[in-house]
């Protein structure tokens, strides 16, 4: 997977208490620029990527009243995420550099043999070890000439890449063998070769432990002295001067002190949270969090006195990555509340100490942040006669453990109106039909699944499209949304045949294409959308369907639209967030569009016919690197596999006959 970091420069005030003293007001925090020289591929021996700091060449030079003031550094200032970055500070009445940020050159001197486990090995590749300088706190980091893998990833990679091994002890280099790097003596006469060049294969992570670097007593006395409301810079990297605020920022606890460094990068970290099945005068805050081996535990509590716990690990998850994680906080004791988590890793500080003791006045969750657990179904469906669909209640679950009330909303899921549909509805009519959509619908098994269906049915139906098979046409993209099709001419190496002068335009894709006409459109999007940071509100996201839906009706007042509320994800602990914003979007679309067939616009619940435990791609898996046994684990928690798109097609081809079933 590409990587490509640029965080911009501050200089900040710091004033947090650390073991080091009462910091000063001002610090230079490090940054890290890192290009590759080929942005279109993934980073290898021969695309190098150009790492850049505050204070390259050693030496940082401000511009005081009283002159020029040139800092010897040891080595430039680097930033690998929003909590860790080298900082040039003062702590005790001691002006120093604060190492946060480990490096490590290769120049081939290492301890390098070959990895001789055969979980790691493989016929594109050849992987290295040597011993790692071990004083790495977490696996991820960012390398000039690789890409950095976790080492599970690192055990199936078929590409250049660099990661830790075991226990952080280690360091593991894959090359690809078109490389002609096969051997430990290819290998040290390749590091060295960089080396000499000034290219050197360079690593940088995460301390396990902060390094204090003091200057000499000439830089104190002149740091002292500077006046730092005026002082100038000469480094590129350094943008401006700044002070930090002891503020949190966050839209969930708002604005408000908080004089614990850690406990206040930790509340601006979550982005989403929610609690379930609590009392309406009980509420909760953080109690603190507790460093474990392999983990962090975070604790919260309630204002009745219970805890609910919940583990973020060390190992699964990149503390660089500004994605969102879950993660689930319950009792230590069985209980029907819970609360779910989404956190930013990359604001995160790990504390080594235990960081507790807080109270409801210091980090109290907002109140409007409890949820009530509820069903989400259609008034109505209908099923083919002889033909079996597959319902999936709990991916009804609205805010509550699926698992657990499954089978309590399976009985209010009766009251759903069953509309039985003739199995010859249709029979010698021909309807064409075209799919619209996204990755779901341009792997092709969709309109594939759903043309056989129709080519043993008793209505003909041809499917539309400028892509796929020619008995399966469709007009699917990977990675589109409503968005792309209104508003973009091409992305992700698709073009959009829909847009004319910047607008979605049926009329002119029919016309384009030398089409006369169209019966039914199928649209399967919504999962992109929601993704799509800064266009992923309902609101503009259904401004978007209106702009499809009326450009179709508009073209042909009579085409039938069908509407497909996205499946869900992969159901997990790590996906349970994700699964209630996905299925509050469908709620929203049924307020929006349901009930409203007069019109021609159908909703399809493709949500409740996948499921969401087996319906995905599953691969086998070694459980560990000694060991010769597997295990299975999904490898793709968005798309389905065949069964789950077969009964997506199942319940597409019921819908298509419902439609024409209502013909006059």
């Amino acid at each position: 997977m590409k990587k490509c970091i640029a965080v911009c420069a501050a200089i900040i005030m710091s004033t947090t208490s650390t073991a080091w003293g009462m910091e000063s007001q001002w610090s230079i925090n490090g940054v890290m620029k890192a290009q590759n020289a080929n942005t279109s591929v993934n980073r290898n021996p021969y695309n190098i990527a150009k790492v850049q700091g505050v204070g390259e060449g050693n030496t940082i030079k401000l511009l005081s009243a009283d002159g020029e003031i040139q800092i010897p550094l040891s080595a430039p200032l680097y930033q690998l995420s929003s909590a860790y970055y080298d900082t040039l500070c003062q702590k005790d009445g001691v002006w120093g550099i604060e190492r946060r940020i480990g490096i490590m050159k290769f120049d081939g001197s290492e301890d390098w043999k070959l990895v001789e486990s055969p979980a790691y090995r493989n016929n594109n590749t050849t992987i290295f070890q040597c011993s790692s300088k071990k004083d790495a706190l977490l696996w991820d980091g960012v390398s000039t000439h690789f890409d950095v893998f976790h080492k599970s990833e690192q055990r199936k990679n078929r590409y250049d890449g660099i990661s830790f091994g075991q226990d952080l002890s280690q360091i593991y280099m894959r090359i690809m063998n078109v490389r002609q790097v096969k051997t430990v003596e290819q290998l040290k006469q390749y590091l060295k070769a960089q080396y000499d060049a000034g290219n050197p294969v360079t690593f940088y992570y995460i301390l396990s432990d902060k390094k204090w670097e003091p200057f000499d007593e000439t830089i104190q006395q002149k740091l002292n002295s500077a006046n730092w409301e005026s002082i100038g810079f000469f480094d590129k990297n350094i943008e401006k001067l700044s002070k930090k605020s002891s503020i949190v920022e966050s839209d969930i606890f708002g604005k408000k002190e908080m004089k614990n460094d850690v406990m206040r990068k930790f509340l601006s970290s979550v982005v989403g949270v929610r609690i379930y099945g609590s009392e309406a005068s009980e509420e909760f805050y953080v109690e603190g969090i507790y460093p474990k081996t392999g983990s962090m535990e975070i604790v919260i509590k309630s204002t009745k006195g219970e805890a609910l716990y919940g583990d973020i690990s060390f190992e699964g998850y990149s503390y660089l990555s500004s994605k969102p994680i879950d993660i689930l906080l319950q009792p230590k004791v069985e209980a029907k509340h819970f609360i779910r988590m989404q956190l930013d890793l990359s604001k995160i500080e790990v504390p080594q100490e235990p960081v507790g003791g807080f109270t409801e006045k210091d980090t109290k969750i907002p109140s409007r942040y409890n949820v009530k657990e509820e069903l989400v179904v259609p008034e109505s469906i209908p099923e083919v006669e002889g033909m079996e669909l597959s319902y999936y209640w709990q991916n009804a679950v609205l805010y509550g453990d699926s698992k657990m009330d499954a089978q309590s909303w399976k009985d209010a899921a009766e009251k759903i109106k069953w509309i039985s549909v003739k199995k010859d509805a249709g029979e010698g009519k021909e309807k064409k039909v075209l799919l619209l959509g996204d990755s779901l619908v341009n792997q092709d098994k969709y309109p594939q699944y759903l043309a056989e269906l129709f080519s043993k049915d008793k209505l003909n139906v041809k499917l539309l499209g400028t892509r796929g098979e020619e008995f399966a046409k469709h007009e699917g993209r990977g990675g589109w949304s409503a968005y792309d099709y209104c508003n973009v001419t091409s992305k992700y190496g698709f073009t959009n045949p829909f847009l004319k002068n910047g607008k979605f335009d049926f009329a002119y894709y029919m016309k384009q294409n030398d089409w006369d006409n169209v019966d039914t459109v199928v649209i399967q999007l919504g999962i992109n959308d929601l993704n799509l940071v800064g266009h992923n509100s309902h609101e503009e996201i259904f401004g978007y369907y209106n702009d499809i839906i009326e450009s179709i009706h508009k073209y042909d007042k009579n085409i039938q639209i069908l509407l497909n509320e996205p499946p869900l994800l992969f159901e997990q602990e790590t996906t349970q967030y994700a699964k209630d914003t996905r299925l509050a979007f469908i709620k929203d679309m049924q307020k929006q569009y349901g009930n409203r067939e007069a019109e021609g616009i159908f909703l399809v619940p493709l949500y409740l016919t996948v499921d969401s435990a087996m319906g995905y791609q599953w691969a086998e898996q070694d459980i560990n690197e000694l060991s010769q046994n597997h295990k299975l684990i999904v490898t793709d928690t968005t798309h389905p596999n065949n069964k789950g798109y077969q009964s997506i097609a199942n319940m597409t081809y019921a819908y298509i006959k419902y439609v024409v079933s209502l013909d006059k």
